[in-house]
């Protein structure tokens, strides 16, 4: 066989989650043709990317939520407004972050802070990357390559010119579509 269709097979499971994400198998019905091959590593490298920001998300959100009791110790101390005044608060406009050393944190709550923070670094600009990101495979230089491939596959395509047998076809099944169409005109008595 010498065209290629490439299929994605869904994981059974339940996808409430980044836990619980569907992933997709790349499965190939058969050998892609010589066409498509310059767009397949990108799109390969784009789903190796996607992969990594999932799992990074996961844990991250593991490690955050990993000890509930140090991080509702943590976070009041963050929070801008007093907790007794939560009720009375407004959508603030612009967002005030203080410096984890100006709000009295314990030794161990600036470990879980900065574990937290080098986590959150690693995703935005390692995984997530950027232009000058020093990774090539992050999900920003990822998802460009892949788009360019893409538009230049889409360049490349042009429509193939018919088979001639397929012209002959459409030449007889005109004339008997001319036929039907004169014996009932006779059948009618028309002509």
């Amino acid at each position: 066989m010498e065209g290629g269709i490439f299929v994605l097979v869904p994981r059974i499971g339940k996808f409430g989650s980044f836990g619980q994400r569907p992933q997709f198998r790349v499965r190939a019905a058969a050998k892609p043709r010589p066409l498509q091959t310059p767009i397949v590593r990108p799109f390969v490298m784009l789903n190796h990317a996607i992969r990594r920001l999932f799992d990074s998300i996961e844990r991250y959100q593991r490690f955050v939520f990993g000890d509930t009791g140090m991080y509702q110790s943590v976070l009041p101390k963050f929070a801008v407004n007093a907790a007794n005044n939560i009720g009375s608060s407004i959508m603030p406009t612009t967002i005030i972050s203080p410096h984890p050393t100006t709000i009295g944190l314990t030794l161990v709550e600036q470990v879980y802070v900065n574990h937290i923070f080098m986590m959150n670094e690693m995703i935005h600009q390692g995984t997530i990357g950027g232009a000058d990101s020093v990774d090539e495979f992050c999900l920003y230089k990822a998802f460009r390559t892949a788009r360019k491939a893409l538009q230049d596959f889409k360049k490349g395509l042009k429509r193939e010119p018919l088979p001639n047998w397929f012209w002959v076809l459409h030449i007889v099944a005109g004339a008997l579509a001319w036929v039907g169409f004169w014996q009932l005109m006779r059948w009618f008595e028309i002509w």
